[in-house]
């Protein structure tokens, strides 16, 4: 199987998930689907780059928005509001991304 170029997509909310916890999610991935088929901000995106520009990049080849949902995936801010109703908020941009996009959308507990 030839890999797909960052045909998969991983969505998650620093605050939920350890950065190991999400290597291994990818690493995971890629072996099962070759390498660059995942797209992974923290090894995707280097230091200096314009991150909105290369996120939109990277979801432009993708087939799959997987969304990695840990125990404070939901957590308010200091307001009692929930942060995913924030407009402004990454994790909506990226989910709002994959509709619009027509992405497979893969919740993940």
């Amino acid at each position: 199987m030839e890999p797909l170029h960052n045909a998969i997509f991983i969505s998650y909310r620093r605050a939920d998930l350890s950065q190991d916890q999400v290597n291994v999610i990818h690493e995971g991935l890629e072996k099962e689907f070759g390498h660059d088929s995942v797209f992974l901000d923290t090894s995707d995106i280097h230091s200096g780059a314009k991150w909105k520009e290369i996120l939109n990049q990277a979801g432009a080849g993708a087939k799959i928005c997987l969304v990695m949902i840990g125990k404070s995936w939901l957590e308010k801010d200091k307001d009692g509001q929930f942060r995913i109703q924030h407009p402004d908020d990454w994790v909506r941009k990226e989910i709002e991304y994959a509709i619009e996009k027509k992405l497979d959308i893969i919740p993940t507990l």
